[in-house]
């Protein structure tokens, strides 16, 4: 695992209300090809982001 998120312990299931709601985005450079993958909560903050090189 390469990032968590929630507390450790956290019950799952827990609703909006609690702030535990995220998203993922992707993004590709069409001149680079590289990936970049991001975790953002409801506030529009990014919490992980990730960059991926194209295979060759």
């Amino acid at each position: 695992m390469k990032f968590l998120s929630i507390p450790p312990g956290l019950r799952a299931n827990r609703p909006p209300s609690e702030g535990f709601q995220f998203f993922g985005t992707v993004k590709i450079d069409s001149n680079t090809e590289v990936m970049t993958v991001a975790l953002i909560n409801l506030e529009g903050e990014t919490l992980y982001s990730v960059d991926l090189p194209p295979e060759k």
